[in-house]
């Protein structure tokens, strides 16, 4: 993994996405060290990959073949008022969750604020 955080292909990027790649990609060698590769984001093994073959670590890149697969999905469904009564019923006033949720629920030109509730980085 040092290998790739060292290349051009790594380097060239901006550091947000660098310090995204390193997430996804230290917590897949936590979570699965050599292991199998469910759950990694084809981009990033993608682009790993890349680096293994520009390295001389391997022969071809076995995620150029790979096929994505594509989930049909309806999409989210619209809630009712028994589901924001339910949901005002489970989480208490005050909590993070529930202040999210109450500014998202109103119409867009409040909603718009939500970014600047959040607690600074």
């Amino acid at each position: 993994m040092n290998g790739y955080y060292g290349s051009t292909e790594f380097k060239v990027l901006a550091e947000t996405t660098k310090a995204t790649y390193r997430g996804v990609l230290g917590r897949f060698v936590d979570k699965h060290g050599e292991g199998p590769i469910a759950g990694l984001a084809f981009k990033r093994l993608k682009g790993l990959m890349d680096y293994a073959v520009s390295a001389g670590l391997r022969a071809d890149n076995p995620v150029v073949v790979a096929k994505k697969v594509k989930l049909k999905t309806t999409g989210h469904r619209t809630w009712t008022e028994e589901d924001i009564t339910k949901f005002r019923k489970h989480h208490q006033v005050g909590t993070p969750l529930q202040l999210a949720f109450e500014v998202l629920l109103q119409p867009a030109p409040f909603r718009c604020r939500a970014p600047w509730l959040a607690a600074p980085n």
